[in-house]
This record gives structure tokens, C-alpha cells and sequence, in this order.
């Protein structure tokens, strides 16, 4: 697309803000070792009520420090503006029927949901270290109060995993005695009624029943659960190291088999949030998914969901 004119002016450079920590803290989200901070000097948004609960949230600032020295952060500032639905900047780089994805005039991501009845601009440096959040927070006004509508969040976190080779599977993920199991598929593969059963078993954590995160951590890969899910109850702020890798074909008698690494790495591109339009970033995922998949025992997985929990768990333990 040609250069348009930005009708939006947007801050012109992404810092970590100066801020009083008491005053102007909201609340920070950690999914996968990921720490997601919002900002904001606006009362009306500082009257917006955390989402996702309790499980996945940061809420004191006594706890920035802590969050601070095991994971990546991504700082927010929350702005109050009244947007427009048909803003432009400088490249578009991808669309979608939900979300648009521009490049600014100094290279930061911006990700745009003109069609959505919640509107918001979301602009992040392009070494995801800071970015501005803008939307129309006044009482009353549509999605007042949300700061990040599901749809860009999700989004926000699959770039920004992607940035380093990590990525959000379309899986349920559980842990059984610290180490962790995925089970991929599309939708109405079976994921959810597997998840619900495993859960049942006392030493079973659900880390998510439809979308888990997969994360290279020095040499090993890790499962994470995510906040992106019906309910808190089938979703944990936690992880484990991934012991094995099943995808699911379907429901009936329980059989397990072994598949070739090469097969495996094209069954988890089909159902992950692969970022394509940005090649650097598919480089990196490819790289791991490969270390992945020669590391990791991979499985095809039929389950009968008749079988007791504690059967179908006996099937998957490896």
C-alpha cells in the first residue's frame, strides 16, 4: 500500500514512562513468563476493574521487582483518546476481518481493530520493551471498561512471543507430577473433553484447555498455561517442562502413534498462531519447532471418552 497521511498523531517514541509507581500503576498480566505492565495518569481508566481475575495478575507494586527478574516485560502506558475507524499509518502489513497490523513512521507495530465494537490502537516498539494503548475510557462509552479487547491481546502476545522464536498452540495443556503434556487439534477435535477428564485426577493441574503457550527455555521447552479461556477454573498461571506431544484425531478406541519429527512440524504449523506476516519472526519459531520435534516424543492420540480419566492417563504417560 502507498504512504498514507497518519491522521493519528501517536507519541513519537516508546520509553519506559516516568510514572509514580503508587499513583500510576494499574495491574500486570504474566502469561508464560511474559509480563504484560499497564500505566495510565487517566482516573477513568484507573476505575476499570482488572480482567482475568485473579489468576493471571499482577496487582500490588510490590511485586514488580519479583516479576522483574524472571521474565520478559512489555510496558504499557494506557492513553484516553476518542479514535476514529478509519485511521492510517504509514504501511500496511497485514489484515484480517477482526484486526489490521500498520507500520508507523519510526517502525513500531501498530495493531488496529476498526471494525470491532470495541475500538482501540495499540503501538509497540518493534523490540516489544514499551508501546501506548488508546481508546475511550469515559463512563459510558462502549467497552469503557476494557483496556485490551480479547482479540488484540491474544494477538499482541503471539508477535511478541514470536519475536523470539516462541509461540501460542491451539492445544490443551496439562501437568501431571511437574511435567507437562499438550494435546493439539483443531476445533472439535476433542481438547476440551480430554482437558475436563484429565481434570478430574487429583494430581492433574489443567493448564488450558484450548490455548496453551510453548516456550524454549535454554535447552529445554516449556508449556505454559494462558488466560484466554471461558472460565478461570480450566486455565493456571503456571508451567512445567513439555514431556510429550499428542495431536488428536479423533474420539474412539484408545490408540497412541509415534510420528516422524517432519510431520510433526507441519501438524503444529497448522494449528498455531504463527505470525507469517512477519519472516523474521517465522524463522526463529521454525528454528525451535525443529529442535522441538527431535527432542520431544510426538503422538497421534485417539481417545475414547467413555474410558475413565485414570485410564486415558495411563495411556499418555510417558
Amino acid at each position: 500500500m502507498s504512504k498514507q497521511r497518519e491522521h493519528f498523531k501517536l507519541s513519537p517514541a516508546a520509553r519506559l514512562p516516568s510514572m509514580n509507581l503508587e499513583k500510576d500503576f494499574l495491574w500486570g498480566l504474566r502469561v508464560a513468563q511474559c509480563t504484560l505492565w499497564y500505566w495510565s495518569d487517566s482516573p477513568w481508566v484507573h476505575a476499570i476493574a482488572p480482567p482475568h481475575e485473579d489468576v493471571f495478575g499482577i496487582f500490588t507494586t510490590a511485586e514488580e521487582e519479583k516479576a522483574s527478574a524472571v521474565s520478559r516485560q512489555l510496558v504499557l502506558q494506557v492513553n484516553q483518546a476518542e479514535l476514529s475507524r478509519e485511521l492510517r499509518w504509514q504501511q500496511l502489513v497485514y489484515r484480517t476481518k477482526i484486526w489490521e497490523l500498520w507500520k508507523d513512521a519510526q517502525d513500531f507495530l501498530v495493531f488496529y481493530n476498526p471494525i470491532q465494537p470495541v475500538l482501540r490502537v495499540l503501538r509497540v516498539a518493534p523490540d516489544f520493551s514499551s508501546g501506548q494503548i488508546y481508546g475511550d475510557f469515559r463512563p459510558g462509552e462502549l467497552g469503557a471498561d476494557q483496556i485490551l479487547p480479547k482479540e488484540l491481546e491474544i494477538v499482541l502476545f503471539a508477535n511478541w512471543l514470536g519475536s523470539f522464536g516462541d509461540l501460542i498452540l491451539h492445544a490443551a495443556g496439562v501437568k501431571v507430577n511437574g511435567a507437562g503434556y499438550a494435546f493439539v487439534g483443531h476445533s472439535g477435535a476433542g481438547k476440551s473433553t480430554l482437558a475436563a477428564l484429565l481434570a478430574q485426577i487429583p494430581n492433574v493441574t489443567l493448564l488450558g484447555e484450548d490455548q496453551v503457550v510453548v516456550r524454549k527455555q535454554a535447552k529445554d521447552f516449556w508449556i505454559y498455561g494462558t488466560p484466554w479461556h471461558y472460565s478461570s477454573s480450566r486455565c493456571a498461571p503456571e508451567g512445567a517442562p513439555l514431556k510429550a506431544l499428542f495431536f488428536i484425531d479423533g474420539k474412539g478406541e484408545s490408540t497412541l502413534r509415534s510420528i516422524a519429527p517432519m510431520e510433526g512440524v507441519s501438524r503444529l504449523l497448522q494449528t498455531a498462531f504463527v505470525p507469517y506476516y512477519q519472516p523474521q519472526f517465522v524463522q526463529l519459531i521454525l528454528a525451535n519447532l525443529a529442535d522441538l520435534a527431535q527432542q520431544t516424543p510426538l503422538r497421534t492420540f485417539n481417545f475414547d471418552k467413555s474410558s475413565s480419566p485414570q485410564y486415558i492417563l495411563s495411556r499418555i504417560l510417558i
